[in-house]
Parts: structure tokens; C-alpha cells; sequence
């Protein structure tokens, strides 16, 4: 999310809250930060349940008291709990604050809502700090983030997926050779050879390791790799042969094989589909949903 001061043309965050000075910090916190144009608050559960859905999949962050105070005569009481309720019939798709003082109630709240898939942070909502100091606008912040790298909207992934497959029919033929000389009888059966035989030269299939990895990074360079991926292969490259490595030969070259196994996968799955498809699939075939688990899609 953009954090540049704007104005925008549908509110993205929701906040319920009845407290005047409290929602006006919270304005204040927000266009200071935002600009004018970000916020639907209002003191009412049931228009906030009535905004949201119009503008539920457009929300990015959900703010919820539950203490409304007393209702005005013949007006039904209203509550943050209402709108949890409507909440559990919705995706959960919108990270939600619970920001009450009213502790026992937040915390059903929250339960429920976890429940059911949402993503939920409880703050007292003090608002003695503002700026960056200021724990509620950090929360907002961090669920921002969570909204945009977590979550990361279907448009987004899809659109990733679209470039990942054009940069892989883009570099096939070099990938194919990759896989080829990490295929036969030098690149994959004779190392695998090397670590039953209990030959240092199992120490060799490091660098078939490495040249993977970096083929398979630039395809999508402005992404991280998976980080359990990465783990295994920081384990299983680096290594030099030393004679005491023979005393302990699982322990310190069964990563080099586990990291190359890995790697060969995603490097035959990204060959496999780069031939096979011309655009992402309706249904998603295993290897496919793999490789796009390398690259945090």
C-alpha cells in the first residue's frame, strides 16, 4: 500500500467507533498519513455492516470497538459484535483490529473471528503517541503489509504467474540445458553414486546446486525465493571436503544431496510447464502450485 499522501476515491479502511475523541485522533492519524479520502468511520455497527457490503473486497483493514454506549429510545442496541457476525459469513480476506477496552468482549471477538480464517490484532487504544509512535496506526500499518505481501490480491499473483511463465518460455532452451547436463549419467547418477560410495566427489554436485538456483532466481528477480528452499540450500552448498567429514558422512553431505534434490525439482517443473502452457491454468496442476511456491506466489 502506498503510503503517499492522495485522495482516494473509495475508502479502503473501516473503522467502527463511537468515542469522539477517539475517532478523531484516529482521523488525524490516518490523514496524516494517507491523505483524505481512506476512511469510512462511523459510530454505527449497522452502517458499517451496511458499507461493507458495498465495499467489503475493496477493504484493507477493518478497525472494530465494541461499546457503542447507550442507544437513543426505540433505536436497537448495537455493538461490535454485529458486525463480527457479518463478518463470518464474508472471506476472509480483510485483516481486522479489535481496538475495545472492553476486554472480555474483544477477546470473543477475536476468537471468533480467528475462527474462521481472519487475521486479527488487539490493541488498547491509547492514543498518547501519534505519528509512527503510535500502536494502533502500527497495526494498521503491519496489516497493510500483511494485505499486500501475504494475502497478495489474486490480481497481483495471477499477473506474477503471467510474467513467471513468459520468462521461462523466454529462457527454455538454457533451462533445458540445465536440466540436461543435471539429468544423465555425470550430472545426476554418478554423484548419487559418490555419496554411497563415500567419495569426496559428492562434494561436485554443489555446483550443479548453484547453477540452478541462480537460473531459477532470475526468472522472477524481484522476488525472494520460498525461505524453507532457501534454508535447504544454504545447508547443502558451501561445503569443503575435509578428511574428519568422513566420520560424520551423513550428517555433513546428506544436505548437499537433499539441496540438489530440491532444486533439480523446481528446475524440471519450470521445464516441464514452460513447454506444456501458454498461460496459467484454471486448474492447478501439483508441479505448477510447487514452482509457484518457490517464488511466494
Amino acid at each position: 500500500m502506498n503510503s503517499e499522501k492522495t485522495s482516494w476515491e473509495t475508502p479502503w479502511l473501516c473503522i467502527l467507533e463511537d468515542n469522539d475523541n477517539r475517532a478523531q485522533a484516529m482521523a488525524r492519524l490516518i490523514t496524516e498519513t494517507w491523505g483524505a479520502g481512506v476512511l469510512k468511520i462511523s459510530p454505527s455497527s449497522q452502517e458499517i455492516i451496511s458499507w461493507l457490503e458495498k465495499h467489503y473486497e475493496t477493504t484493507r483493514v477493518i478497525s472494530l470497538d465494541h461499546d457503542l454506549g447507550e442507544p437513543l429510545p426505540g433505536v436497537p442496541c448495537q455493538d461490535g459484535m454485529q458486525v463480527v457476525t457479518f463478518l463470518e459469513r464474508q472471506k476472509p480476506i480483510v485483516p481486522v483490529i479489535i481496538h475495545s477496552v472492553n476486554t472480555v468482549a474483544a477477546s470473543t471477538m477475536a476468537s471468533r473471528l480467528e475462527k474462521v480464517g481472519f487475521i486479527v490484532r488487539k490493541i488498547f487504544p491509547e492514543f498518547t503517541e501519534f505519528g509512527s509512535k503510535n500502536l494502533w496506526l502500527k497495526s494498521v500499518l503491519e496489516l497493510i503489509d500483511i494485505v499486500d505481501f501475504v494475502y497478495f490480491r489474486e490480481e497481483k499473483r495471477t499477473e506474477l504467474m503471467v510474467e513467471l511463465l513468459k520468462a521461462i518460455k523466454a529462457n527454455l532452451s538454457e533451462l533445458k540445458k540445465l536440466l540436461s547436463r543435471n539429468n544423465g549419467e555425470w550430472g545426476y547418477e554418478d554423484p548419487i553414486y559418490r555419496f554411497y560410495h563415500q567419495s569426496f566427489k559428492v562434494y561436485h554436485l554443489q555446483q550443479g546446486t548453484i547453477e540452478i538456483v541462480q537460473s531459477l532466481n532470475k526468472l522472477l528477480p524481484t522476488l525472494k525465493l520460498n525461505s524453507w528452499f532457501f534454508k535447504i540450500f544454504l545447508e547443502g552448498t558451501g561445503k569443503v571436503f575435509k578428511m574428519e567429514d568422513n566420520q560424520n558422512w551423513l550428517v555433513v553431505t546428506r544436505p548437499i544431496l537433499e539441496a540438489f534434490f530440491h532444486a533439480r525439482y523446481f528446475l524440471e517443473m519450470a521445464v516441464k510447464y514452460g513447454e506444456e502452457l501458454e498461460s496459467p491454468p484454471n486448474c492447478m496442476p501439483s508441479g505448477l502450485a510447487a514452482l509457484l511456491y518457490l517464488y511466494n506466489l
